[in-house]
């Protein structure tokens, strides 16, 4: 308000009114590029935590051609079983091992799918709430920007170039004036809620083989040597 004061020169008041009012428009400009980006940001933030899901789904996605494989190599482990063999668990132990890897597979293939999935969730919604705290604090500041480059525009509006006077009516306005933040306001998208990401595993598949799943392989090795010595 220095440049107001009565008896500075009209023409430095000019001067200083023609260099502040492309920095004021600068300044406004800026706080709305912020907040759109801001806008998008958040928006970007929620769809990569809806991405997870996808990228979880595309993993299972292999599940069926692995159920495809394992019902083949059931069948084949039954049609092996039911011929007339002398000794029919030595005849049949490569297709049972075989089976067995079946299973294992897609096991581990949907466990990896799962446990991917909580991983990338947890991680994008702790970035969420960062980004939503950031956000928050700089709704703040732009509001403040704000109401000052629109204060000071005002002001400068008040300096009439033809006369070389300040309109202390428009000055009275200005400073009375309260400019409305509304517009800065940001409607923070809902964070997805998380899915229930389970292991399906094939009704018919041998309870036994899941648990050997779960075993390292040397320690499986080591068990059906122990069954073959009973």
């Amino acid at each position: 308000q220095i440049m107001f004061l009565a008896g500075q020169d009209p023409k430095a008041i000019a001067g200083v009114a023609d260099v502040v009012k492309p920095m004021l428009e600068t300044g406004l400009k800026q706080v709305d590029t912020d907040h759109n980006r801001s806008v998008q940001a958040l928006g970007a933030s929620v769809a990569a935590i809806a991405k997870c899901w996808d990228s979880t789904s595309r993993t299972n996605s292999l599940a069926p051609r692995l159920l495809k494989a394992y019902k083949k190599q059931k069948q084949d482990l039954t049609r092996c079983q039911s011929r007339r063999l002398k000794d029919i668990s030595h005849a049949c132990s490569r297709t049972k091992k075989s089976l067995q890897r079946r299973v294992c597979k897609l096991k581990k293939a949907q466990s990896r799918g799962c446990a991917g999935y909580n991983t990338c969730y947890t991680q994008h919604v702790a970035t969420y709430s960062t980004l939503k705290k950031l956000t928050t604090n700089a709704v703040k500041t732009r509001k403040n920007e704000f109401r000052l480059y629109k204060r000071l525009e005002c002001l400068v509006s008040a300096y009439a170039n033809s006369t070389g006077k300040v309109n202390k009516d428009t000055l009275e306005n200005c400073i009375a004036k309260r400019h409305s933040t509304g517009h800065l306001d940001i409607t923070y998208p809902r964070v997805p809620s998380k899915e229930h990401c389970k292991i399906t595993m094939p009704n018919d598949v041998d309870l036994k083989m899941l648990k050997n799943c779960a075993l390292p392989p040397a320690q499986r090795t080591e068990r059906r040597a122990r069954r073959a010595k009973r």
